[in-house]
């Protein structure tokens, strides 16, 4: 092989590993703000009940498995005159989990 030739499959061998370091990066990256965008999202859409507020304290994933826990979710009823919460539903642990056969 010539040295150009040799070069060249070495630059490719770099930029191929850079481009797999950037991606597994941004996995990572993904994986560890993944549960702050859910929670976010889920408190959002709980607020966003009318007559009803709704609160999730914490969220966490396992995406091996296909599941997530919630903790310490709470939704109460809003009285409309008095603005007085009357709680409906509230539960220290939810675990919820999908089979990935199903799917």
């Amino acid at each position: 092989m010539s040295a150009r030739k040799t070069k060249a499959i070495a630059t490719k061998k770099r930029r191929a590993l850079k481009i797999g370091l950037i991606i597994l990066v941004l996995i990572i990256a993904i994986r560890l703000v993944l549960p702050y965008m859910i929670l976010h999202y889920v408190n959002k859409s709980l607020a966003s009940i009318h007559d009803y507020f709704g609160h999730v304290y914490d969220v966490d994933l396992s995406l091996y498995r296909g599941a997530y826990i919630v903790k310490d979710i709470s939704i109460n009823k809003v009285d409309s005159i008095t603005r007085k919460q009357t709680p409906v539903f509230s539960c220290p642990h939810v675990d919820l989990s999908m089979e990935w056969r199903s799917l």
